[in-house]
């Protein structure tokens, strides 16, 4: 197994936390049961013809692996994939959608060929294709965005009420704006 972590371009950075390609190789009839426990964020993976949006995972996720392939992805921050569409992130939820569906056929036109493309080109072609989607900044985003840093950061947080305190909204205008 390898893992490759790049940074986006200064123009994706504030909505992509970083690109990441894995790679595997295993023995013929041998599988492999990789599990991670996600950050609440979109992912966007590309495995041979198959480019999806991943959306929050509220759980575990496993993936079990067998001979060999590689995915190239990007990692959205909190809320990033906002600025590419007006579509409601918690329709993801759980859930694997065509990327195409979300972000357009322009997308999947600019992925043909990525298999034969080294990881770091692999990643820099689904940067471009993002660049060319031309995001739009949105601020109930970057609010979001802040608010799960700090859950993130700080230790204390417990529970939705601190949270909505320290944001300065109330429990209800917090839960409206992580549903948005």
């Amino acid at each position: 197994m390898r893992l490759l972590r790049l940074e986006p371009p200064a123009e994706l950075a504030p909505y992509v936390e970083h690109f990441w390609v894995v790679r595997w190789s295993l023995p013929a009839g041998q599988t492999l049961a990789q599990a991670t426990l996600p950050h609440p964020v979109v992912h966007w993976t590309v495995e041979g013809a198959r480019s999806e949006l991943m959306g929050v995972t509220r759980g575990r996720f496993v993936r079990r692996l067998s001979g060999s392939g590689r995915v190239v992805a990007a990692k959205f921050h909190p809320a990033g994939l906002c600025a590419f569409t007006r579509e409601p992130l918690h329709t993801l939820t759980d859930r694997k959608v065509p990327a195409s569906r979300i972000l357009g056929a322009k997308v999947g036109r600019a992925l043909r060929g990525l298999d034969a493309l080294s990881e770091e080109e692999a990643a820099a072609r689904l940067s471009a294709a993002l660049c060319g989607l031309e995001p739009k900044p949105d601020p109930a985003a970057d609010e979001a965005r802040r608010i799960v840093e700090h859950i993130a950061r700080d230790r204390e947080v417990t529970a939705v009420e601190s949270v909505a305190r320290w944001a300065g909204l109330s429990v209800l205008a917090l839960q409206r704006l992580f549903r948005a």
